[in-house]
């Protein structure tokens, strides 16, 4: 029986592939799927909001792209915060405002505000993956690193 250590690619082990199978690692990879989970489900109702609140589909055309337009504008910032909180602290945090951001959206009064929520929930989206994707590179071997990050970055594309 050999002791030698099978190389899956370049020096890629199937050793440093187990090490994706860490908690925190998970545990990362859940707080990546439920906030994709979160953000799909509310693409779908908030047309709806904005149409019951008397907007017009310009309007919630408009509404769906500031949220687009607030995660393009937000990474600069969110890479920035990432990299100079503490990211435990820094994670707990805007997943508690992800929270209020959703609540933003349920009590809105008018279009407006539904607006300005819709354009805070990009700006925590996107702090929510550029400190998960942070993270994540944390918590595998440095052989694997590209592999575990690329698939914490797979899932908001699911």
């Amino acid at each position: 029986m050999s002791t030698e250590v099978k190389k899956v690619g370049n020096g890629l082990t199937l050793a440093s592939l187990k090490s994706l199978l860490n908690k925190n690692y998970i545990l990362l990879l859940l707080v990546s799927i439920f906030n994709q989970f979160g953000s799909t489900m509310d693409t779908q109702i908030i047309p709806v909001w904005g149409a019951d609140l008397g907007m017009t589909a310009a309007a919630i055309t408009t509404m769906m792209t500031l949220y687009s337009v607030a995660t393009l504008v937000g990474r600069p910032l969110a890479g920035r915060l990432t990299d100079k909180l503490n990211l435990k602290f820094w994670l707990i945090l805007i997943m508690a405002l992800k929270g209020l951001a959703y609540v933003l959206q349920g009590i809105t009064p008018n279009p407006t505000f539904l607006m300005v929520a819709r354009f805070f929930t990009g700006l925590v989206f996107c702090c929510i993956t550029t400190a998960v994707a942070t993270m994540g590179s944390l918590f595998v071997d440095r052989r694997a690193m590209g592999t575990g990050v690329g698939i914490i970055n797979a899932i908001p594309g699911l």
